[in-house]
């Protein structure tokens, strides 16, 4: 019946991550990257989970360019066919990226907030253009 609730368990394959990064996109470019670092001020209680709440925080130092990564975070904006988006992507040891999810309202502050205000400007012109 349509009320009644199936069990179907969710099956997920961790990927030991060498790197993580946040890549702020338009369909077009990549507006700001970051990468998630501990934050020297806290503990981490695991590295497997790497939010605020456990120690980690967004820098954007030393972050070495990488095409394919910026493609990577483009096509993930087109194929959900977004105007833009926060972009969570993780690197293998191997150097192999994954899509871990795309954030449609990513939250701003800083830097991040400039580059989204030129970029979102840049479409807009273009799109009365």
């Amino acid at each position: 019946k349509g009320d009644e609730l199936i069990e179907a368990p969710l099956y997920t394959k961790y990927i030991f991550k060498a790197r993580e990064y946040r890549v702020h996109a338009t369909k077009f470019n990549v507006v700001d990257t970051q990468q998630k670092v501990r934050d020297p001020d806290q503990v981490p209680k695991s590295w497997k989970v790497r939010s605020h709440d456990n120690g980690f925080i967004f820098q954007r130092k030393n972050i070495a360019p990488n095409e394919t990564r910026d493609a990577l975070a483009i096509q993930s904006v087109k194929a959900l066919d977004l105007d833009f988006g926060a972009i969570d992507i993780v690197e293998d040891k191997h150097g192999v990226f994954y899509v871990l999810e795309v954030n449609t309202a990513p939250g701003l502050e800083g830097q991040t907030v400039v580059s989204y205000q030129q970029a979102l400007t840049g479409l807009a012109n273009a799109a009365i253009a």
